[in-house]
């Protein structure tokens, strides 16, 4: 391990993510840290290298390290990457509920779009109940590439059908082909159903 931990500031770019994967496989203390510190005060192609190995980590505790050091990040690059982190950790999604909360609680409306972005996809991921006043939040954005990812995370769960027929009729082409893909896995109602019919005869 701390050979490895040597070399890792010296590794070429092309070989890194490969390294830092081995990283997170080995897991521990002294690995965990090295991928936050990468993760944290790297520049962009070390970041996402270092989100390669932490999404491999697998105990509680790495867990919380990562959400101790986004709340910490002193940039919001930094602490988005941390976020998607989060996200992407399959070992995260049974503690779902309580860690999409604290990374909520990372949203500001005037927050970089990167770290809304990445919140918006974690909060989906870890497919916490809690938080869907969040996406529905979201899913009125300005930026219609926030529109789309909320109205993705949305679809994923029950009981958004109100919210996605609401979709049908955003502006942008594909927020309303998200919403429409979405109602196609929920039960509706009949003006629900007649609302997705008439948007697939416009579109058609």
């Amino acid at each position: 391990m701390g050979g490895l931990l040597e070399v890792l500031p010296r590794t070429p770019r092309e070989q890194l993510s490969e390294l830092t994967k081995l990283l997170g496989r080995m897991g521990g203390d002294a690995a965990r840290d090295a991928l936050l510190g990468m993760a944290g005060q790297g520049d962009e192609a070390q970041r996402a290298a270092a989100v390669d190995g932490l999404i491999l980590l697998r105990r509680t505790q790495d867990m919380q390290a990562i959400l101790s050091a986004a709340g910490s990040a002193s940039g919001e690059l930094a602490r988005a990457d941390l976020v998607l982190a989060l996200g992407r950790m399959p070992a995260a999604w049974a503690q779902g509920e309580a860690l999409a909360r604290q990374v909520a609680a990372f949203w500001k409306q005037d927050a970089a779009f990167e770290l809304r972005y990445r919140i918006i996809g974690a909060v989906g991921k870890l497919d916490a109940a809690g938080q869907r006043s969040l996406l529905e939040s979201a899913v009125g954005d300005s930026d219609p590439v926030l529109r789309v990812a909320a109205v993705d995370a949305l679809r994923r769960r029950g009981g958004a059908a109100e919210i996605l027929t609401r979709a049908l009729g955003d502006g942008d082409p594909r927020v309303r082909a998200s919403a429409a893909i979405g109602l196609g896995r929920h039960t509706l109602t009949p003006a629900q159903r007649s609302a997705l019919v008439a948007r697939l005869k416009v579109e058609r």
